[in-house]
């Protein structure tokens, strides 16, 4: 079957399946509740998650669910005290390690593959290149967060355009009817504080319409010396409408202001060791970085249920997203040993600006029917984005320093102050990506008799992208790319015993396009495939869940410099990933809690790109960091992850718990000299349920980084091509105390 062939079979099915849930509107009795068609079951005040939609977008147990999923619930983010920011402290309780990036955005391995895509009520957000180090959106706001849904592995079927390796859905908190709020004040170290509200209820007497508003603000010291303060400021707010019982209108938006100064820092060498030298982290970040986001996002939606079986959804979201500035570290070179009694070296900073509008939309069928002894649940869909990116870059004006200089030979341990001046400035790029995707998708998920399960779905994408750079255009760039794609899907799950479920997968993915060759034609974008085996065992019904995966993935059609003709592109590289997940979530008795993962991930190079020649500036145009040669590992990954998550319930209000991430030696790109090194870290809370005045009030007490551990979260250096004296790198935070309290009206 052709790409034609298939949309036009897509569209048919949509419509006659369309056409029977009308039908069934009119024979069916009405429902007397709509029910929320996306909002999955969690059981209050536990980490137990019954059920996920993020690998479905139906709310299906965990349990018949053939791939692998973990919750983060609401009592688990609020146990580890997670305020406007901490998403990567979020991450690390389930074994996922990061670049440590935290105001500049958020970037995770997952199974081997670094992404920077974060789902938002199921919406795509991303920053430029679907694997960028620089941040477009900024970080997730904790603060409005209801639950965080882990999808590992390929997530194209249902989101698009995406990294192989895993997504993550942010679910948002929504209106509920019946009045409720908090008001949560804290302070902590490095100047911490915060105060935030969440109030929600009816606002008539019918109860039909009803709100949620959500505001918060926060702000601390930065723990390096001389490191820009975080300020978060933001309001979130939303409401629901049920128009009648079998329909419901909502809408929210989130508007917010980040400001923060994290970077990569850069730490001297001793000479002829390859060691680093020991410095206090707080010093090794130099004066002038800062990074500043505007979120702007929007929600709109009606969801209508025309019989107990059978339901329409339609979604819209609008997402502006603005980095009027940030200001990164970069060093020419160190002089070390010093030639006087100070380590010297020329420092320079580049700045980047860019944004992001977005405007998507999604219409969605769901419904159950019965075919004899066989029970589908159908999902049939379609997504449309239309997305402008742009990014401005650039560094110094003094070329005798490479463009990046604004002050030479200064002291390493006491540095000038600094104040931008952007006629210090000279633009280096100026990228704008223009993209268009319209998708059809289908899914059946088949109860069969003898407790099997069967699903069956697949994905029709059409993208049209244009990019340009303002500054030193590319050839062609005006020329549009136009691409075609199907991707199919494919599980069967056994349930021998009611308590256990075993399976096996087969998922394709599309990642970024990634330009033309010399042909003027275009590449066919990265593509991967993956298989996965596992077990999952629930002996409590849903309470407590322990799951273990085995799994294959393979990604291709990785872009390429082509040699013969500099600023072209072929598609050679290919990586497969293999690798093991197991986990355990849930409760263990009704007053502990627990979250547990280890993974392991393997992503071998099998075919490489060419190696960066910045001699005759062919560097790789593709979207991997740095090189890709055959036989190494991806760069930047802990192969090994360990995280543990548990709380435990005390008489007289009292809960204690903590938590332990481990991160295995992190792989090395092919230009490193300077071993990485494995790093653990525990934190711990202890917290008090009483009454104050009346209303329930939780008084929480959380030390991250109990023990004051130094480590690095991301290291990289140059020194194979470029010998030096120095590594960049991210630290991990060091130990921090927040004392909060949060009264429930």
């Amino acid at each position: 079957m052709n790409i034609s062939s298939r949309h036009a079979s897509l569209a048919l099915l949509f419509s006659n399946l369309a056409t029977l849930a009308a039908h069934g509107a009119d024979t069916s009795p009405p429902a007397t509740e709509l029910s929320r068609i996306t909002v999955s079951e969690q059981i209050e005040g536990s980490y137990a998650a019954p059920n996920a939609s993020v690998a479905t977008k139906t709310d299906t147990p965990v349990l018949e669910t053939a791939t692998k999923v973990e919750v983060l619930t609401q009592q688990a983010i609020e146990d580890m005290g997670l305020q406007s920011r901490g998403m990567g402290r979020a991450m690390a309780a389930l074994g996922i390690a990061g670049l440590g990036m935290e105001d500049l955005g958020d970037v995770y391995f997952y199974r081997g593959f670094q992404t920077s895509t974060t789902l938002w009520n199921g919406f795509r957000t991303e920053d430029i290149g679907s694997a960028a180090s620089n941040g477009v959106n900024g970080p997730v706001w904790m603060d409005t967060v209801e639950r965080m849904e882990i999808l590992r592995g390929a997530s194209s079927i249902l989101y698009g355009r995406a990294e192989p390796g895993g997504a993550i859905n942010i679910v948002t908190r929504k209106p509920r009817t019946e009045f409720g709020g908090s008001v949560d004040l804290g302070f902590g170290s490095y100047g911490d504080r915060w105060a935030s509200i969440d109030f929600t209820g009816p606002l008539n007497d019918a109860r039909t319409l009803s709100y949620r508003l959500i505001g918060g603000h926060e702000q601390s010291d930065s723990w390096y010396a001389y490191g820009h303060e975080y300020r978060s400021n933001g309001i979130a707010p939303s409401i629901e409408y049920r128009l009648s019982p079998q329909t419901r209108l909502y809408a929210e938006g989130q508007f917010r202001d980040v400001v923060g100064g994290s970077d990569q820092p850069y730490i001297p060498v001793v000479p002829g060791t390859n060691t680093l030298m020991d410095v206090d982290p707080a010093i090794t970040l130099m004066p002038g970085t800062y990074s500043k986001f505007k979120q702007r996002r929007a929600m709109a939606g009606v969801d209508h249920q025309f019989n107990d079986n059978w339901s329409l959804t339609w979604k819209y979201m609008y997402n502006n997203a603005d980095n009027p500035l940030t200001l990164l570290n970069w060093v020419i070179g160190m002089s070390y040993p010093p030639a006087t009694p100070d380590i010297e070296w020329n420092r320079g900073l580049t700045y980047n600006i860019s944004g992001q509008r977005t405007h998507a939309t999604l219409l969605e069928l769901t419904g159950k029917l019965d075919t004899g002894h066989v029970r589908h649940t159908l999902l049939l869909g379609a997504d449309f984005y239309d997305q402008h990116s742009y990014q401005k870059a650039g560094g110094g004006t003094d070329p005798a320093l490479y463009g990046w200089d604004w002050v030479t030979l200064y002291p390493y341990f006491n540095p000038p102050a600094y104040n931008y001046n952007p006629a210090d400035f000279q633009d280096w790029q100026d990228w704008h990506i223009n993209e268009k995707e319209l998708s059809f998708y289908a899914q059946d998920q088949l109860e069969l008799p003898h407790a099997i399960h069967l699903l069956a779905g697949g994905r029709y994408q059409h993208q049209r992208e244009t990019v340009r750079d303002n500054v030193f255009p590319i050839p062609n760039q005006d020329l549009p790319i136009t691409l075609d794609v199907f991707m199919p899907r494919f599980a069967i799950l056994w349930q021998p015993v009611p308590t256990t479920s075993l399976y096996y997968s087969y998922t394709e993915n599309q990642g970024t396009s990634q330009g033309m060759d010399f042909n003027l034609k275009p590449l066919k974008p990265e593509h991967s495939r993956q298989h996965e085996l596992g077990l999952k065992f629930s002996p409590v019904g849903g309470r407590l869940l322990a799951s273990v995966a085995l799994f294959e993935l393979t990604k291709a059609n990785i872009a390429g410099v082509d040699t013969a003709h500099p600023g072209y592109n072929v598609e050679i590289g290919r990586i497969k990933s293999t690798g093991y997940e197991l986990s355990l979530q849930g409760t263990l008795t009704d007053d502990w809690n627990v979250l547990a993962t280890y993974n392991y991930a393997h992503p071998l190079v099998e075919i490489g790109t060419p190696p960066q020649d910045y001699s005759t500036g062919q560097v790789n145009n593709g979207l991997q960091p740095l090189d890709i040669t055959a036989g190494t590992l991806l760069p930047y990954v802990s192969p090994r992850t360990f995280s543990l998550l548990t709380s435990y319930r005390l008489p007289g209000g009292w809960k204690v718990g903590g938590s332990y991430n481990a991160f295995s030696a992190a792989t090395m790109d092919q230009n490193s000299t300077v071993p990485t090194h494995g790093y653990g870290v525990a934190s711990a809370f202890a917290s008090l349920e009483t009454k104050l005045g009346g209303y329930k009030t939780i008084f929480q007490l959380n030390a991250d980084n109990l023990f004051d551990k130094k480590y690095l979260q991301f290291q990289g250096d140059t020194g194979v091509w470029n010998p030096s004296n120095y590594v960049g790198g991210n630290w991990g935070n060091p130990r921090e105390i927040r004392l909060g309290m949060k009264v429930q009206l």
